[in-house]
């Protein structure tokens, strides 16, 4: 095994030692609700009892099903006595994996955009560490998924890895719809690759999404009959119901509350770097990957479009948690610090 093999093997288990203890705890204390016990449904089949809205996003609750049936299927081993496990702990072993990745690529994010290790760890630890990333890796959610492919891309564009930049386009459709409004900074950005290449993959997004729509339309109608019909209404509900109430949610105390609670005291890190003058700005912002501001801008659309703030904020973890090691390793201040921290560490 590589040096980097191993390297990226030790930080996935680190990553997964963040999420996992206490992402079982939220599992077995928390009563399932909203959208959690909509997954559920779509995990055991019942798809025609879930709103248009989350019915389309199959991957992770497939994924999910597939797990609990492994799981079936090795308890039989121990004979009829041996315990059972609920659905939702397939749920928290796919999706803390899936985050365990995610983390991962944000460390590998911050070392090719010039971070040393310590940094980059912290920076993967700033997002894993939420409490919010902890509500996902042990709920019944889909949010997992998305956040990887937004890790991914992240990633791709920093690194200037074609393979894994269509990778991430091909699979966001499927991952969550919103993703959409993500993908032309992506194909702006990833100038590296040929026009018909990132448009191809596009092409296959939607072809994907749309076989999605269609197995999911035949085997599981919805009661109205008109499948598609019920999937306008709910988006211009949310354009229409949720952009004000969002925008006056923002400007109240509660609203800045949800702004800080994703990534706690680590938003004290991020705000130090903008301090300083256009000097220690630039010293860690002209690193980061070519598109970050961009996509922070349309999950701020995300944020303005949806009735839970702080979890959309999370698709900005993988533009966070590589911002805060750029500054820790060059804003002129947290460098210092950084250094007298580790001093005694070397």
């Amino acid at each position: 095994m590589s040096g980097r093999w191993q390297t990226n093997l030790l930080v996935f288990l680190l990553a997964l030692s963040v999420l996992a203890s206490n992402a079982y705890v939220w599992l077995v204390n928390y009563v399932p609700l909203g959208d959690v016990s909509r997954y559920q449904l779509m995990a055991l089949g019942h798809h025609d009892q879930v709103p248009a809205v989350h019915r389309y996003r199959v991957v992770v609750p497939l994924l999910a099903r597939l797990v609990a049936e492994v799981l079936r299927s090795l308890r039989a081993l121990f004979g009829p006595n041996a315990p059972s496990l609920p659905l939702g702990f397939s749920f928290y072993l796919v999706n803390t994996f899936l985050l365990a990745l995610s983390g991962l690529l944000i460390y590998r994010t911050a070392r090719v955009s010039g971070a040393s290790a310590g940094p980059a760890l912290l920076g993967m630890v700033a997002v894993l560490s939420s409490g919010l990333v902890t509500f996902v890796a042990g709920s019944a959610l889909a949010d997992s998924l998305p956040i990887l492919v937004v890790a991914l891309w992240l990633y791709a564009l920093a690194a200037r890895t074609g393979g894994w930049l269509l990778l991430g386009i091909i699979c966001s459709l499927v991952a969550k719809e919103q993703l959409a409004l993500m993908l032309p900074v992506v194909l702006f950005y990833g100038s590296f690759l040929s026009w018909p290449r990132r448009l191809g993959a596009v092409v296959l997004a939607g072809g994907l999404l749309l076989a999605v729509h269609y197995v999911v339309n035949v085997y599981y109608p919805l009661p109205g009959g008109n499948d598609q019909a019920e999937v306008l209404p709910v988006l211009l509900s949310h354009v229409q119901h949720h952009l004000l109430a969002s925008l006056e949610f923002l400007a109240s105390l509660d609203g800045i509350i949800s702004l800080l609670l994703p990534f706690g005291g680590f938003n004290l890190l991020f705000v130090c770097g903008f301090m300083g003058g256009k000097a220690a700005i630039r010293t860690w912002s002209r690193r980061l990957p070519p598109g970050s501001a961009a996509m922070v801008g349309c999950v701020c659309l995300f944020m303005l479009l949806s009735s839970d703030i702080s979890r959309m904020l999370l698709f900005a973890g993988p533009v966070f948690g590589v911002a805060v090691a750029l500054i820790v390793e060059y804003h002129p201040w947290s460098c210092a610090l950084w250094r007298r921290l580790a001093a005694p560490l070397r």
